[in-house]
This record gives structure tokens, sequence and C-alpha cells, in this order.
């Protein structure tokens, strides 16, 4: 009987998955044998012939359904080209080989001197699973590290594809950027040096300037001309660098004006908004605040500071002028004051002054982060 088992493990191991084709009728038959050989081998049927009788029999119809499995399941896995069904259903063949010289032995058709060599093919046939399961094993590691690679060379593929997408969409952006900025600084440069120079024009023209006055004017005009494009420069957010910019740019006019500058700077964080639009408008309004300091409060000295907490940046700028009304002055509508309020605005900040006889104190506070800038 153990040559039934070695014959039904093949036909199963081929049923389910080594030639990927399923015979039904030999699937019913092998069910219909079995149930068959087991139900006439059972010793509770008295009409029936005695085991020891039928076990021949039985055995020799095990052995031709055995050869049938076995060759059927080779022309299959040939069709279906695999390998292991083909080793499978050769050993097959091979172990009813086998079973037939164990029942010609056990039948004495042979010499009694014999082994049985039928109960070493199951062995056999259990290291050929293994082997199977063993190579499939690692085929399927070996096919899995070549998905793994075909990912992950489509993944590179669709990085670099993204990456070209960014990269084309940066420099439309870049353009944009460019466009806007030059289309900014025009408009400033007319709302600004051109409305002065034109003023200045005409109180030259009509004889209402005396020459330092007309000087003056002009140094305005340059200073404000540098400062623009000053403000075109890459500033990469940097504060500090902004402040060095307009100290470079207007302290040869406060010597000129016998003014002394204390610069008590000190290391900032960086503004993550910080862009040369927001540096244009903190230039303009820390000039507006040099120049209204130089024209009007009569001092002689000026000290600019930074400090910073959690959310903010200060920049104080403080002089020991005569100072001014400050309620006053906005009151009156002073374009100056208005000019600093609007531009702080602009960029998220606040600007406040703090005035007296001893002098005046502007305070500026920039939001080290903020989602949105309002332009």
């Amino acid at each position: 009987m153990r040559a039934y088992f070695h014959w039904h493990l093949i036909e199963n191991a081929h049923r389910k998955s080594l030639h990927q084709r399923s015979l039904i009728w030999l699937d019913r038959s092998v069910v219909l044998l079995k149930i068959g050989v087991a139900l006439i081998t059972l010793p509770v049927h008295t009409l029936l012939p005695n085991v020891y009788v039928l076990s021949p029999l039985a055995y020799i119809v095990l052995l031709f359904m055995g050869v049938t499995v076995g060759v059927a399941g080779f022309f299959q896995s040939q069709r279906a080209h695999t390998q292991d069904g083909k080793l499978l259903s050769a050993w097959c063949l091979m172990g009813m080989v086998f079973w037939l010289y164990d029942w010609l032995l056990q039948n004495n058709h042979t010499g009694i001197e014999g082994i049985y060599i039928g109960p070493y093919t199951n062995a056999v046939a259990f290291l050929l699973f293994l082997y199977i399961m063993f190579r499939r094993y690692v085929g399927a590691i070996n096919e899995v590290i070549q998905v793994n690679a075909n990912l992950e060379q489509r993944l590179q593929a669709r990085e670099n594809q993204l990456e070209h997408i960014h990269r084309e969409q940066r420099d439309i952006a870049h353009q944009q950027t460019l466009a806007a900025e030059r289309q900014r600084i025009m408009q400033d440069m007319h709302d600004g040096l051109g409305s002065t120079l034109r003023t200045t024009l005409l109180a030259v023209e009509k004889d209402q300037l005396d020459s330092c006055s007309t000087a003056d004017l002009l140094k305005d005009c340059i200073d404000d001309l540098k400062l623009t494009i000053d403000a075109m420069e890459p500033v990469q957010a940097d504060l500090l660098l902004v402040l060095a910019t307009l100290r470079y740019r207007l302290e040869p006019r406060l010597e000129g004006a016998g003014i002394g500058l204390r610069w008590e700077i000190q290391n900032i964080p960086e503004l993550e908004w910080f862009d040369p639009r927001n540096s244009l408008h903190i230039l303009r309004i820390l000039q507006e605040a040099f120049t209204n300091i130089i024209k009007h409060t009569q001092a002689s000295e000026i000290r600019v500071a930074t400090s910073h907490d959690t959310d903010w940046i200060v920049v104080t700028i403080t002089d020991n002028g005569q100072g001014f009304d400050v309620a006053q002055g906005l009151k009156k509508g002073g374009k100056g004051l208005k000019n600093q309020l609007s531009r702080a605005e602009a960029i998220g900040a606040t600007i406040s002054w703090d005035s007296s006889s001893e002098g005046t104190c502007l305070i500026l506070r920039l939001s080290i982060k903020r989602d949105v800038i309002t332009l």
C-alpha cells in the first residue's frame, strides 16, 4: 500500500501547481480508486474474498493508476514546460518499477533473498519535494530582487522626470518673478525717484531752490537710486546684509552732516519670507528715518540696534535730536510717516515712534515666520 501513497503524493503535486493544468477525468478516477481500495480492504466485509487475496489485485490496480498518473503528469509538464513536473513524473514512473519489483518479491515470483526497495522511493520523493521547494524559494527571492530593481529604476526615472518638470516650473516661476520684479522696480522708480526728480526740476526752473537745497535733493535721488539697485541683489534671507548695505550707502551723508553713527547690531535669525521686494520695503523705511533725522532733528548721533525673541526681530533707530509730536505728524498727513506705515503693513511688520525733546526712537518689528506675506 505504500506505492499508493507514493503516486498519490505525486499526483496531488502535479494537479495543484507543477504542470498548471487540471485533468478532471484523472482527478475523479484517482478519487474513486482511493475510495474503492479503502473500502474493499476493510476487514468488515464477509462476502468479499480474504484481504490477502485482494491485496495482489489492489497492487496491480494501484500500479496501473500510478503509471497513468506518471505518464499524464510527464506529458502535461512537457506541454507546460515545467522541469519540476517532469522530474517528479519520471520519479513516479521509476517508483512504479520499484514497487513492481516488491510486488513480485512479495508473491514469490523472484528470489526470496531480495530486499524491498519500494519504501525508499517515498524518502527520495520527499527529498525531491524539498529540492523543488528550495529552488522555487530561491527563484521567488530572485524574482523579488528583480522586481525591486525594476521598481527602483522606474522610481528613479519618475524622480528624474519630476525633477525635470520641477526645474522647468522653477525656471518659469523665476522668469515670472523677474518680470514682476522689473515691473515693480520701474513703478517704484517712477513713483519715488522720478517724482523727486520732477519736483526738483520744477523748483529749479522756477528759481524756488538755492544751490544747497538742490544739492540735497539730488543727493536724496542718488541715495534712492543706489538703494533700488542694491535691493535687486540676492539677499538670501539675511537682514544683516541689508542693514550693512544701508550703512555703506548712508554713512558718507551722515559724516557730511556731522552726525555720528553707533552701530550696535547683533546676530539675528534668518527671515524665511525675505526677498528683494521685502528688502526694498525695509530699506525705504530705514532710509526715510535717516532722511528725517538729517533734515529735521538737528541730531548729532544716531544709534542703530537689533534684537530678537522667539517670534520677532526688532530694529531700532534712535537719535538725540529735538524730537517731534508723533500724533500731530501723522494727523497732518505727512507723506514720510505714512509711507513708512504703509510699507511696514505691506510686509506684515509693525512700526512705531517714541519721541520727546531728548530724541526719537523708531521701532520696526519684523515677524520671523509667517505663512502669507501681503504685498
